[in-house]
């Protein structure tokens, strides 16, 4: 019995219509992009905060800096890789299908996109490999905010934490 497609694929390439070539045509530059965000979420993690407060105010612009490039990423794929007409459509028919109570349609699709990214590049990497490391903290923190959409949320796209997943791993 074949696998059921998750929600935040049918979401984007059925319902959005984003082309999965576009996507692997800008794929050194997400990649990059990628990695400057890891880069920088993961520099906040190697300053000690001191009690003056100054060093944790530093490690908090770092590591929202980190976060906000990968959602900037996301989000400019999404615009880029679709037209206003489909977009609108999409969101419409998040806020009517009742699976994401209370969550903005356009955070939804953001993390959808953004999840689909990291996963993608996952797949494309020997576990245990730096780029791989980079790419499992972004998916590791992002899993620890439930991706912005909740556990409900992140299940309802079938989008899995990192530690549930198992396969389609390369492994060197």
């Amino acid at each position: 019995m074949p696998e059921e497609t998750p929600y935040y694929r049918t979401l984007l390439f059925d319902e959005l219509g984003l082309e999965g070539n576009f996507v692997r045509q800008e794929q050194d530059t997400i990649r990059k992009r990628l990695m400057a965000a890891a880069e920088e979420m993961k520099n906040s993690e190697t300053v000690e905060p001191e009690s003056s407060g100054k060093e944790t105010e530093s490690i908090l612009r770092s590591e929202i800096f980190g976060i906000n490039q990968c959602l900037h990423l996301a989000s400019s794929v999404l615009l880029v890789g679709t037209g206003p007409e489909k977009l609108y459509a999409t969101r419409d028919k998040i806020r009517s299908s009742g699976k994401f109570p209370g969550k903005d349609p356009a955070t939804v699709l953001t993390s959808a996109m953004l999840y689909h990214l990291v996963d993608s590049e996952m797949k494309g990497q020997v576990v245990d490999s730096e780029p791989w490391k980079m790419l499992a903290y972004i998916h590791k923190r992002f899993d620890e905010l439930s991706w912005m959409v909740g556990s409900d949320g992140m299940n309802a796209l079938g989008m899995q934490g990192l530690g549930k997943k198992a396969s389609g791993l390369k492994v060197a």
